[in-house]
């Protein structure tokens, strides 16, 4: 064999050991390539079953929580706000009736619940309930105030998880819906703004944050009914 033959032979043998090496290289890449996209859908699987039990773990709390107790504090709340518009200086307030209910619950509370202010001799007492003496009226505007937190614990926990996508939409659809943003806006906001003006220092900031609440509900339930309207039938459930 020539010197020219030798050469071409050895240059193929070099051709196929490249094209060999090349061809290892990229089936070893493929092979990397797919176990780790096998890992990643394995741990993606994992990642969304979590998510999924830690949703419906949240949700069935959440459920657990509208007990009895939460029950008789939107009862509460609700009688002392009816209570505050029968007033004979209600339908007096230019501002409104709302208004007139926070610097009712300003006054109330802090006579009553906080103690941040003493009764002048001489005054006339015209927290509600009218006939209910003084010492029941402490336990009474505790309930209110404790009410008043229970709801406010609730709704704010209630919007964080659905913010996080940790909720169901059964869930969802049962505590936000138009009964919710009216409770809200007429019976929880009045008592939680009149109760920044008892005990909080920067009352202001205190009444946007609790108004920045109410709002959230207000449009979450805008877009829960534009994108499914009329899936649940309004109750009177607030």
């Amino acid at each position: 064999m020539s010197d020219v033959n030798v050469q071409i032979k050895l240059r193929q043998v070099e051709r196929r050991q490249v094209l060999d090496r090349r061809l290892a290289i990229a089936a070893l890449v493929v092979a990397i390539v797919v176990a780790g996209l096998a890992i990643w859908n394995s741990r993606m699987q994992d990642s969304v079953s979590r998510k999924a039990e830690e949703r419906q773990g949240w949700s069935e709390l959440m459920l657990r929580s509208d007990d009895e107790q939460m029950w008789k504090a939107k009862k509460t709340m609700r009688a002392f706000v009816e209570q505050a518009k029968r007033m004979p200086d209600a339908l007096r307030e230019r501002s409104g009736i709302d208004a007139f209910v926070i610097k009712a619950s300003t006054k109330c509370l802090a006579l009553y619940a906080y103690a941040t202010i003493v009764p002048v001799t001489g005054t006339t007492d015209d927290c509600p309930p009218k006939a209910m003496k003084p010492e029941d009226k402490e336990k009474y505007y505790s309930d209110v105030d404790m009410s008043r937190r229970l709801i406010k614990d609730f709704h704010e926990k209630l919007m964080l998880l659905d913010q996080q996508g940790m909720i169901t939409d059964p869930v969802r659809l049962r505590f936000m819906r138009e009964g919710t943003v009216e409770f809200l806006t007429n019976v929880w906001l009045p008592i939680e703004k009149g109760l920044n003006h008892v005990v909080e220092k920067d009352a202001d900031a205190k009444d946007q944050s609790a108004q920045s609440v109410r709002d959230w509900y207000a449009e979450r339930v805008k877009r829960i009914d534009e994108a499914a309207p009329h899936v649940v039938p309004e109750t009177s459930y607030y």
